[in-house]
């Protein structure tokens, strides 16, 4: 097996033991030593639909460094999420559902509060598992997502498998779920059906994503809040 660090550099060793697939140290109020952690599965022979990947197929290396570049991501999205401006939609009025996504903050390439504890191989794919130690300042923008206005839904997301690339292929299925996220908390909250809701969505904890009959699909946990309600009458 192999270690790698916050800059893609592999370091050979040996894993004799397995975790559970998925801990998050976010279930309750966080304190200042708290590390997020997550698994991360990379497919070292991707073929998506019809489309072979054109990395095809991964060396450990390259592997490593999807792994890297995706847990960067989902740290992002479970410490900074994304602000959302979300429209409804409404076929008798004509107007299109539609969802715009813009990330909070980033994890960048390379944060030395990103480590790589565990990795293996396994039928083809290369399981890591990374940890990313929290700043006091992450700390707190966590435990505002806890508030009693915060709503915790857990849905599915869906996307196509061709003509995008692996990380987009990802990423376009957690953002489905985002969007189910916000439709399903809707439900049953809003007394009138509003035009539209802005507010913020962040990750809960990694997601597991599978394919099923040409579909790449998600399931994943958000935290939510809303922060503008836009009624119809506003129009």
């Amino acid at each position: 097996m192999s270690k790698v660090d916050s800059t893609g550099q592999v370091h050979r060793f040996l894993v004799f033991n397995t975790v559970p697939f998925l801990f998050l140290c976010i279930g309750s109020t966080l304190t200042s030593q708290e590390i997020l952690r997550g698994e991360i599965a990379v497919n070292m022979e991707p073929i998506y639909g019809f489309t072979v990947d054109p990395d095809y197929p991964l060396d450990i290396d390259h592997a490593s460094r999807r792994a890297l570049e995706e847990a960067s991501y989902l740290f992002s999205a479970i410490i900074y999420g994304w602000a959302f401006d979300y429209t409804v939609g409404e076929n008798d009025r004509g107007i299109a559902e539609s969802l715009e996504l813009t990330p909070v903050g980033t994890i960048s390439w390379g944060d030395p509060n990103l480590k790589v504890t565990e990795t293996r191989v396994q039928h083809m794919h290369l399981y890591i598992w990374a940890d990313y130690r929290l700043s006091p300042d992450q700390i707190r923008r966590l435990n505002l997502m806890k508030e009693s206005k915060v709503r915790l839904i857990q849905t599915t997301g869906h996307t196509g498998l061709e003509g995008i690339s692996w990380i987009n292929i990802r990423q376009n299925a957690l953002h489905d779920a985002a969007r189910q996220a916000i439709r399903k908390s809707l439900e049953g909250s809003v007394w009138n059906k509003p035009r539209g809701v802005q507010g913020y969505i962040n990750l809960e904890q990694f997601p597991r994503y599978w394919i099923d009959s040409g579909i790449w699909s998600v399931y994943a946990r958000f935290r939510l809040r809303f922060t503008v309600t836009e009624p119809f009458s506003v129009y």
